[in-house]
């Protein structure tokens, strides 16, 4: 594709996108709390608040000018935590996607076009795996290796292959036998050419639309583990165990409680509303 034909397509895309109001919240949101959480250390008022910190001259200080979000039971700035917090979100749906979205997308390309025994087996223990539930797998995983974020990563990324597995199996199977990859055949291009190169490419947008919609899953799903006490542990300041913290001192403490639990749901409304853009725009149906 020529440069002025890609830099055609990609504003047709942008003005369809940008259609959608929420699509554009969205990846403002999106953007900007990526941007924020990288630059944590510059941009929030008490970055040592974010680890080992005590000041019992300001516990319990309820929203003010110099604590926007008011502090916890030892003094420290909530703001400052949960803007630290995405931190361990993001590397989280980072992480767990990094891993579960390669493996997926090459079992299911493999199983899709081999077909035969290679495919009964890929697919039967992708339904194996699909049976069990994340939340239990993380906490079994967490019960015999230990409940510290590493382990509850792997727990995780274990199972979220298998949709992808699964979604790329099926558009794989659809896809094997258009006239493209015949071609492609016939001039005697390699069956990982014709897999990465000819097929691969028509799967990526469902791929991408997909993995944002999961990355708010796997967040929302992260915040619960930690919230349940696996994960990462205090002091680091997982916005999941923020918002548990904060419940032992409801209701007079609210905020504690509150602003945590509202950071978790803009990310996670963000990325929805991202995704739902992409969705429209790429023309997928998931």
């Amino acid at each position: 594709m020529k440069f002025a034909d890609f830099r055609r397509k990609l504003a047709q895309y942008w003005y369809r996108f940008s259609q959608n109001k929420a699509s554009i919240a969205g990846l403002i949101i999106t953007v900007t709390i990526v941007l924020v959480t990288i630059l944590a250390p510059y941009v929030t008022p008490y970055p040592e608040h974010a680890g080992v910190f005590v000041d019992f001259r300001n516990t319990f200080k309820p929203p003010s000018s110099a604590n926007w979000f008011g502090t916890d039971q030892v003094g420290r700035d909530i703001f400052t935590r949960s803007i630290f917090g995405y931190r361990f979100s993001l590397i989280m749906a980072g992480t767990v996607l990094g891993i579960a979205v390669p493996l997926g997308v090459v079992l299911g390309l493999v199983s899709g076009y081999f077909g035969g025994w290679i495919e009964s087996l890929i697919m039967r223990l992708t339904d194996i795996v699909l049976a069990l539930p994340p939340l239990a797998m993380a906490i079994a995983v967490s019960a015999v290796l230990g409940s510290d974020l590493g382990n509850t990563m792997i727990a995780l990324a274990m199972i979220w292959w298998t949709w992808y597995a699964r979604l790329v199996h099926g558009m794989v199977v659809s896809l094997r036998n258009e006239e493209y990859v015949e071609a492609a055949q016939i001039m005697g291009a390699s069956k990982l050419h014709i897999m990465f190169r000819e097929i691969l490419p028509n799967c990526a947008p469902a791929i991408l639309v997909k993995t944002t919609l999961d990355a708010a899953f796997v967040i929302e799903l992260s915040a619960g583990l930690s919230f349940l006490g696996l994960g990462v542990r205090p002091p680091e300041p997982a916005l999941g165990t923020m918002v548990a913290e904060g419940a032992r001192y409801l209701p007079a403490n609210w905020w504690m409680t509150v602003f945590p639990a509202l950071a978790i749901l803009v990310l996670i409304f963000g990325l929805n509303w991202l995704a739902d853009g992409l969705r429209d725009v790429l023309d997928v149906d998931l």
